[in-house]
């Protein structure tokens, strides 16, 4: 079975969406997984809590999906690091 982490990852390489607002609700949703279902240390909520944030506070137009994809994978693959 793949990790919270990687199943989060896999879920990054899956076709886009095509619209922000999709890709918002379906990444939350992703996150809020990770977090519930994985013991983390209070830096990594706390960094996950703020793409969070970005996510949901900030609207970004629907052709640049692609770059917050590669820019969610980066963040999360350095926050799973974190101790």
């Amino acid at each position: 079975m793949a990790s919270p982490w990687q199943e989060f990852i896999d879920y990054l390489n899956e076709p886009p969406d095509l619209e922000y607002g999709d890709f918002k609700r379906r990444t939350d949703l992703h996150l809020r997984n990770l977090v519930a279902e994985t013991p983390i240390n209070s830096e990594q909520a706390k960094e996950i809590a703020k793409l969070r944030d970005d996510l949901i506070w900030h609207d970004h137009p629907d052709e640049e999906i692609d770059n917050i994809r590669e820019h969610l994978r980066q963040k999360i693959l350095k926050i799973a690091t974190l101790h």
